[in-house]
């Protein structure tokens, strides 16, 4: 799981009021990058609270490299953008306080409902990122004054790793290290 908390949304590129990331309807809870810990408080998992709390910080603090840069990625794939749930909280449940409802469910050892009842609703991306966090460093072209260079491969079996293996990757990285092609800052 370590590894996923750095693909999560972060404040560059998403509306951290508004880009919803998990919703519960039942108790009308959605999930974005403000309330985001909610999920691992409400469920007991300190161990993945305390993992999603040191790398916050880090990757809200992501610069722009500073330096000319080449950003290749896939997009047109079928990606988890968003998970709903439905469980349905006894109204007991959603009087008592967090740390009574923590404290109870960990009690009970039971089968958690976030284990069971997510359905993965799907957008734009790569396999595994979603298209709004692969299209950060288009952000870039307008922060620093390096050239961006941004290349997007779209359909055809190519994502998140297959794209090490695409032939119009190759090309395109082989110009760029070759040096036969001159982008001048441009898209390639």
């Amino acid at each position: 799981m370590a590894p996923n908390y750095w693909m999560l949304p972060n404040k560059f590129g998403f509306d951290e009021d508004n880009d919803i990331i998990a919703e519960i309807p039942s108790i009308n809870i959605s999930l974005t990058i403000k309330n985001l810990t909610w999920v691992f408080e409400s469920t007991g998992r300190q161990k993945q609270l305390k993992a999603s709390n040191n790398v916050e910080d880090i990757r809200n603090q992501i610069e722009t490299p500073g330096v000319k840069s080449y950003i290749f990625m896939c997009t047109g794939v079928n990606t988890i953008v968003k998970m709903l749930y439905n469980y349905n909280f006894s109204q007991s449940q959603l009087n008592e306080s967090k740390e009574t409802q923590v404290h109870n469910q960990v009690e009970s050892q039971k089968d958690y409902w976030w284990k069971h009842e997510g359905v993965e609703i799907y957008g734009d991306g790569d396999n595994s990122v979603s298209v709004k966090s692969l299209r950060v460093p288009h952000l870039w072209k307008e922060k620093q004054k390096e050239p961006v260079i941004v290349k997007e491969y779209s359909g055809n079996g190519v994502d998140h790793s297959a794209i090490l293996r695409d032939k119009k990757f190759l090309n395109d990285l082989s110009e760029i290290l070759v040096g036969n092609k001159i982008d001048e800052g441009k898209e390639i």
